[in-house]
């Protein structure tokens, strides 16, 4: 009963480890550990959010990623081929 009682209080107290992030937001993770942010404008892309809906240079509509805009950002390195299959843009903008 005790171990029952504990997890139940991490849920309630603790949401944010109830929550895990989304498929879209791990392609997104992957990508930004791949490339380098030469002007840290990225450091708002955090594991530990549910969806990418928050992050700079993401837009998204009914919690599905529709753009990634990271027009002038001054990022370089390789794009991963996973993040097309787990994100379906409508708008790619680099």
């Amino acid at each position: 009963m005790g171990i029952l009682a504990g997890f139940w209080a991490v849920v309630f107290f603790f949401p944010s480890f109830a929550h895990a992030l989304n498929a879209e937001g791990q392609a997104l993770l992957e990508f930004k550990n791949n490339i380098t942010d030469a002007n840290q404008l990225l450091t708002n892309w955090d594991a530990s959010d549910a969806t990418p809906c928050n992050w700079t240079g993401v837009t998204c509509t009914s919690n599905s990623v529709t753009t990634l805009d990271l027009w002038n950002f001054n990022i370089s390195g390789p794009m991963p081929p996973g993040i097309f299959g787990a994100c379906r843009f409508l708008t790619l903008t680099l």
